[in-house]
């Protein structure tokens, strides 16, 4: 059984970081009911009673990530660890769902930062932040054919954009694929944002960025990442959630995805349908929720003494 279970635990997991709580914090509540439930299927056997899985995080993109946003996140479980170059060389596409406000800029563009100035927006139009957006993303596009190192008057460009947009082949690079307007209601709007080698700073720049091009100021006030690549947030295990059980179930789900990914071709297909979408697939996994799960948890502990 031991062996079985070592066995079972190789792979990737996909669960969801709700508000507030960091990275770390999940991957050691992770691993924590990783043993704590190993233990319970191997018995007690001699210390030790199992090893201790690996839960990789990646170096460079763990820290730029803060508690108060919510979003997708994938770790890698023992020898899956040593594909995380590759996985991440596959330079995949992540959506995310960000909310601004217009006429008020933060401290450092931080989410909960201090106001520092307000400026009037009564001028900005639904109208006129489409245009933007719309130049915006053929700024982008024509940037993606030039880091592909491709001529844009040439035959190989016209066979690429007839496949789609050319896919970054530096992982740090940032491009921004697709953006388009989901709400508009002065001052708040939010925005789909498709995007690669991203981070918090620079998303949070983006809309301040926006509200500079259309005569004003914004800023980011929620940011919520929708999914990584092929992983959905119908794949993620939430954290009532995890378990021994459902964390193998979980890994078992993410191979099949990875397993299904198209050719890679070297492009982007924008439009496309999810991976693995079909809810008889997710919901034959039977998830249990662990009845112990206190979702009046706050941050904090709840021991006073």
């Amino acid at each position: 059984m031991k062996n079985k279970l070592w066995k079972a635990l190789n792979g990737l997991v996909c669960a969801y970081k709700p508000v507030d709580l960091s990275v770390a914090a999940l991957k050691r509540q992770i691993v924590r009911r990783i043993c704590a439930d190993g233990n319970e299927v191997v018995g007690s056997p001699r210390l030790p009673l199992i090893k201790l899985p690996i839960v990789e995080p990646h170096e460079k993109t763990g820290a730029l990530v803060v508690n108060i946003r919510c979003f997708i996140a994938v770790f890698a479980l023992n020898d899956e660890c040593e594909k995380i170059p590759e996985i991440l060389a596959h330079s995949w596409v992540n959506v995310y769902r960000l909310d601004g406000i217009l006429g008020r800029e933060t401290d450092k563009h931080n989410i909960k930062g201090r106001v520092i100035s307000k400026v009037d927006y009564d001028h900005v139009t639904r109208h006129k932040l489409q245009k933007l957006i719309a130049r915006i993303q053929s700024e982008y596009r024509k940037l993606s054919f030039k880091a592909a190192e491709v001529d844009l008057q040439s035959e190989d460009a016209f066979e690429l954009a007839r496949k789609g947009t050319p896919r970054v082949q530096l992982p740090e690079m940032q491009i921004v694929y697709d953006c388009s307007v989901k709400h508009f209601s002065p001052p708040f709007f939010s925005l789909q944002v498709q995007c690669v080698g991203e981070t918090d700073l620079f998303l949070r720049c983006f809309i301040h960025e926006i509200g500079a091009n259309l005569g004003t100021t914004a800023s980011c006030s929620r940011l919520r990442r929708c999914s990584i690549g092929p992983f959905q947030s119908s794949h993620t295990l939430l954290e009532k959630q995890i378990s021994l059980q459902n964390i193998i179930r979980n890994i078992e789900l993410c191979r099949r995805i990875l397993g299904s990914l198209p050719k890679d071709e070297g492009v982007v297909c924008e439009n496309s349908s999810p991976y693995e979408e079909t809810r008889d697939v997710v919901d034959g996994l039977n998830l249990h929720v662990d009845d112990e799960y206190d979702a009046m948890r706050p941050v904090w502990p709840r021991n006073y003494t």
